[in-house]
C-alpha cells in the first residue's frame, strides 16, 4: 500500500525491504496508463491477485486486474474494502494458506 518511502534500508532484510511502503507516486507511475480514467487515485497493488486498487471520484474502492484493466471488484467504502482484506487474512491464516515471494 502506498505510503511514505523509506529514508534508509539500512539493517532490514531482503524481505523487509521489497515489502516497505512505496511511495504513492511510485504505484502511480506503474499503473497509470492512457485508458486510466483521470479520476482514479491508485494507492495500492496486489501481488498476489495482479491488481491494484484505485478510489474513484465517488469514493468507491475498485479493484483493477493489471492485464486487462478491468474492474474485477467494487467497494462502497474503504472501511469495507479494509474490512475484507482483514477477513481474507483471517481466513487465510485459519485455512494455513501462505503466500511465498521470491
Amino acid at each position: 500500500m502506498g505510503g511514505k518511502e523509506l529514508e534508509s534500508y539500512k539493517g532490514l532484510t531482503i524481505e523487509e525491504q521489497v515489502r516497505s511502503t512505496v511511495d504513492v507516486e511510485d504505484i502511480q507511475g506503474i499503473h497509470l496508463r492512457k485508458r486510466t480514467p483521470k479520476e482514479h487515485f491508485i494507492f495500492a497493488d496486489s501481488l498476489v491477485k495482479n491488481t491494484y486498487y484505485v478510489m474513484d471520484k465517488d469514493e468507491n474502492v475498485l479493484e483493477v486486474d493489471c492485464k486487462t484493466k478491468k474492474v474485477i471488484e467494487s467497494y462502497d467504502t474503504l472501511k469495507d474494502f479494509i474490512v475484507q482484506i482483514v477477513q481474507e487474512g483471517k481466513d487465510n491464516i485459519a485455512n494455513e494458506i501462505y503466500f511465498e515471494f521470491k
